[in-house]
């Protein structure tokens, strides 16, 4: 889970990503099923947008419960979420198509901040 805070934060500091992730108003919590201590906030409710680990204090618009295997997928594997939740292996309440809408301008600026600079 330390990458994927690596590669969110990463994102999250362009400008750019953070101005147009941070206009979507969502705040989405993740629930990890295998760590049931463990969660993760995303406060895209603002810019600039945040992640912090634990149920930081907000109201969630979209809640996702799944393994903290699949936490990295989420954010490097393009289609990955929707097909989980489509199989039932990603349990979802709220607005989700927002979020889905929004995840590849995150993943754009994690691999964007993967790339070594010139």
């Amino acid at each position: 889970m330390d990458r994927f805070f690596t590669l969110l934060g990463g994102a999250l500091a362009n400008e750019e990503i953070a101005e147009r992730v941070g206009d979507s108003g969502l705040v989405v919590r993740v629930f990890i099923t295998d760590l049931p201590d463990d969660a993760i906030t995303l406060r895209l409710d603002r810019t600039p947008p945040s992640v912090h680990r634990g149920a930081h204090e907000a109201t969630v618009d979209v809640r996702l419960e799944l393994p903290s295997s699949a936490v990295e997928q989420v954010i490097l594997e393009p289609g990955y979420l929707p097909m989980e939740i489509l199989a039932g292996r990603v349990r979802f309440s709220g607005p989700v198509r927002k979020l889905l809408r929004v995840l590849p301008i995150l993943r754009a600026g994690a691999r964007a901040a993967r790339r070594p600079a010139a």
